[in-house]
């Protein structure tokens, strides 16, 4: 499921890069944006066998002739390349949060609410229903609920308690 939310974002950089530069630059470098992104989201090491053994079994590209080209190319223009910095990382890595949520968003109410993994500890029931994130309640790993919002309905507290007791349950083993 990472990998497809990684290529969601990977497409994102291809419409950029398409509206900066064009659609023919952009279909003519498209292998080398996705090895670079690769390498810049940790997926495979900037290493030129592992680079090149990844695009094998990944069947990213299919010719050898190709992968070797794509990789040599990678290195001759890696120093013209920006960086992904931490603030960037952090931010896709969050993205993928409200894309892959441990229960999907759904309408409850008047709300949108969804779970998403927050840390080691807990999840975070948020709302999006106001198109900004908004916490509503903390469910902890150990077992436990930390209310953050008093103005829920019942309703959305009953569907926060389900979820908590039967979803939850099975992916982490939390015990209300």
């Amino acid at each position: 499921m990472k990998q497809i939310f990684e290529t969601f974002n990977y497409q994102a950089l291809l419409e950029v890069i398409e509206e900066q530069q064009g659609k023919k630059f952009m279909i003519q470098n498209a292998d080398l944006f996705y090895l670079w992104y690769c390498v810049q989201r940790k997926m495979v090491n900037e290493n030129r066998q592992v680079m090149i053994k990844y695009l094998r079994e990944n069947q990213i590209l299919d010719d050898s002739r190709k992968i070797l080209k794509t990789v040599d190319r990678y290195f001759r223009f890696r120093s013209t390349f920006p960086d992904l910095n931490e603030s960037q990382q952090r931010r896709l890595d969050r993205n993928n949060k409200y894309l892959n949520p441990v229960i999907p968003f759904q309408k409850i109410g008047n709300r949108m609410l969804g779970i998403i993994d927050s840390n080691k500890e807990s999840y975070s029931v948020v709302d999006i229903s106001e198109a900004r994130e908004n916490t509503v309640a903390v469910l902890f790993k150990k077992g436990g609920i930390s209310w953050r919002n008093n103005n829920l309905h019942p309703f959305e507290m009953k569907w926060i308690l389900e979820h908590n007791k039967k979803d939850l349950t099975k992916k982490i083993g939390v015990l209300q």
